[in-house]
């Protein structure tokens, strides 16, 4: 490029490319221009002078038509040599490239040209008002939209029937408006827009309509007339009828769409935005950003998994990564209506892309605890518990962090069965108790009765559980009679009355002290089983939680019967247990206790002859409680749980009744689960997973539909 021979090159091909009229194609004049100008740019500093003058002249002729294709401080140079007119031209030209790219240094160079133009052009300023428009939208600067006002009003003066100096001058004063909240700006604006309409012809006009749309919709924000919202609409949609594929009208409907509460057909807009909206385009980011309102704004609004299919659809394919937690969210939502195990996969998966603040941590926390709760894997509950210990300590000072991180150690002790974990359950939640506002404190003090419970089951612990029926009664006294969880709240206090009922305290009693403890143990099974009664006349036969309530009240009967030894209490329960076995909707884990527990009360009141089909009952829950889906060490947890003294129970059971060929049968059954589970005779879902991973989560997830934990018991 250096040689001479280059530089008599080039100077052939400019002979030849020139025309007849002395011109030259622009393609030429581009490759001549900048042959010459790395030319002088690779040699000595001084030297190479006539390729420095060649460059700077060639590029003359294309700055007009092409600015941006100029070295910057030799369009600056052009524009500095140019009179009016021609600086006019050259930043009006960048104004039009500067509309599809962010440049700041670029536009503020068109600003100053067109500013300099302006002094003795003053058609020159409705496109400088517009310069400064641009400039505002892009970089926020209050004086840049100030100008634009200024500027864009005296174009409109002086040339009053001009339509762009009417479009450019309405968008700014809307814009003003957005800035300060004057209302007169606005008024302002519309008025200005409706004189540009009238005036309008062609094209233009849809882009009129669009602005009117957008200024109704500012003043509909304001002042909340739904007939602006309305009369937006239609301008909006005028615009998009008039060119269905502009994205600029495209965003608007979907603005106006939004406003409305139109999400689908909002979500049509911001999609069609998005998608006609190149990559690097300066008003991309924007556009993302509307479609993500409106994706969260669906997330809020709909249950219905159709609707966040949809939702899914656009978020995955359209957002970018920093969007991860949304869609994470939507994933999470679906989930909690379907049940879909893959869908509480995929809020997992892009929880684990998005940022990393506490509220998207705790998020996060919350997906991989009920995913430990469908499958029982403690790799999840583990995780779960970090990532509430880091939101916690990210944000020490809210209370639903450390909510949050008390369930999950709550949950990972009913897993590994750890006190330090009812510990530092019960210090988290009553921080988080602390905390709280009259809107959360509820919630609060439920969370701290259920962790004081659970401690007092592993320590017997008496202060505990009377802690735990104080904080319920009250937290019951601040919610109203339909309140979401006053139901569950009700049976954790029946819970913890008739644990407290059956809790002796330590030391030696008189007589008289025994009879007033008897006494108020037997007003705690009283009032116990009244809340649960009620509980269960409001619970619906279809709501899958039914079984749960069943059961509580079914053991609190029982106990009452071993207390009082009514005959109605223990044929109650024992109803109860069955309907909670036999109710298909419910968690196998809880059938399988209520089977149980119906078993073992039964063989203390009347004989072990009698518990046989309940122990039998429970035998047969087994295989759909420890499946293959699980990790080999979870399902060891779960054997050791359910199945160490269920098999012998069931077989002393049906040799008791006479019914040897069920004692085979309940032993065998046992028996082949215990073969089957614990020497791996099948594998877990890992090898299917890695075959056909579409086979292994929908196994997932119908067994997460038929065992989806409702309710602490």
């Amino acid at each position: 490029m250096l040689d001479d021979a280059a530089a008599s090159e080039a100077l052939h091909l400019r002979h030849l490319a020139l025309t007849p009229d002395r011109r030259m194609e622009a393609r030429v004049v581009r490759t001549l221009a900048w042959l010459h100008w790395h030319r002088w740019n690779s040699l000595p500093e001084g030297a190479g002078q006539q390729d420095l003058s060649i460059a700077v002249g060639l590029f003359g002729a294309m700055v007009e038509d092409d600015p941006m294709a100029v070295p910057s401080q030799v369009r600056r140079y052009h524009v500095d040599q140019a009179d009016p007119a021609r600086r006019a031209r050259i930043g009006t030209a960048m104004l039009s490239h500067l509309e599809q790219a962010d440049d700041a240094d670029a536009l503020t160079e068109a600003i100053d040209a067109l500013s300099q133009a302006a002094e003795t052009l003053p058609e020159v300023l409705s496109n400088l008002s517009y310069a400064y428009l641009m400039r505002y939208e892009r970089g926020g600067d209050r004086a840049d939209i100030e100008q634009a006002v200024a500027t864009g009003e005296r174009a409109a003066e002086l040339r009053p029937d001009a339509v762009s100096a009417l479009v450019n001058l309405g968008n700014a004063l809307r814009l003003l408006h957005a800035e300060t909240g004057v209302r007169r700006d606005l008024d302002r604006a519309l008025q200005v827009n409706r004189r540009a309409a009238l005036a309008a012809t062609g094209e233009i006009r849809a882009t009129i309509a669009l602005n009117q749309a957008i200024m109704l919709l500012a003043r509909y924000d304001t002042a909340g007339n739904r007939a602006d919202l309305d009369a937006a609409l239609q301008e909006a949609q005028r615009a998009v009828d008039a060119d269905p594929q502009r994205p600029l009208f495209l965003a608007g409907l979907a603005a106006v769409r939004l406003a409305r509460g139109d999400l689908t057909a909002g979500l049509d807009a911001a999609c069609a935005a998005v998608r006609n909206t190149p990559i690097g385009h300066p008003d991309r980011p924007r556009r993302l950003d509307l479609l993500a309102d409106v994706l969260r704004a669906i997330n809020s609004t709909y249950d219905d998994p159709a609707t966040l299919g949809l939702a899914i659809d656009a978020a995955v394919e359209q957002l970018p990564d920093q969007n991860a937690t949304l869609v994470g969210s939507l994933f999470q939502h679906r989930y909690a209506l379907t049940s879909a195990l893959g869908d509480l996969d995929q809020a997992i998966a892009f929880g684990q892309r998005g940022p990393t603040d506490p509220g998207q941590l705790s998020s996060l926390g919350n997906a991989f605890a009920m995913r430990h709760q469908l499958t029982g894997a403690t790799v999840d509950i583990e995780r779960a518990v970090e990532l509430h210990q880091r939101a916690a300590a990210d944000d020490p000072g809210h209370p639903g962090w450390l909510m949050n991180l008390s369930n999950a150690l709550r949950l990972r002790y009913e897993h590994t069965d750890d006190p330090a974990d009812l510990d530092a359950s019960v210090a988290a939640s009553r921080s988080g108790l602390q905390l709280s506002d009259d809107t959360t404190r509820p919630g609060q003090r439920a969370n701290l009765a259920a962790t004081l419970v659970f401690r007092s089951h592993a320590v017997g612990s008496p202060a505990d559980l009377d802690e735990a029926i104080e904080q319920l009664r009250q937290a019951i006294a601040e919610v109203p009679a339909d309140y979401e969880y006053r139901a569950l709240y009700k049976s954790n206090l029946a819970i913890a009355l008739r644990t407290h009922a059956t809790t002796m305290p330590a030391g030696r009693f008189s007589a008289q002290e025994l009879l007033r403890r008897q006494a108020a143990d037997r007003a705690d099974l009283d009032e116990a089983v009244d809340l649960l009664r009620d509980v269960v006349r409001g619970v619906a036969p279809s709501r899958p939680e039914r079984s749960t309530f069943l059961a509580n009240l079914a053991a609190t009967l029982g106990v009452r019967h071993g207390r009082t030894g009514a005959l109605d209490d223990l044929n109650e329960a024992v109803q109860l247990w069955q309907a909670a076995t036999d109710t298909n909707a419910g968690p196998v884990a809880e059938r399988v206790r209520a089977a149980r527990d119906a078993a073992r009360t039964v063989a203390g009141a009347r004989g072990p002859a009698d518990a046989a089909p309940h122990y039998l009952a429970a035998i047969a829950l087994l295989p759909l409680l420890i499946w293959r889906g699980n990790t080999l060490t979870d399902q060891h947890q779960f054997l050791r749980r359910y199945v160490a003294d269920l098999a012998g129970d069931a077989a002393a059971a049906a040799v008791a009744a006479a019914a040897a060929a069920s004692a085979v049968e309940a032993a065998e059954h046992a028996r082949g689960v215990l073969w089957t589970q614990l020497l791996d005779t099948r594998t877990d879902l890992s090898a299917l997973q890695q075959v056909d991973p579409d086979l292994a989560t929908r196994l997932t997830t119908c067994r997460a539909l038929l065992d989806r934990p409702l309710l602490h018991h």
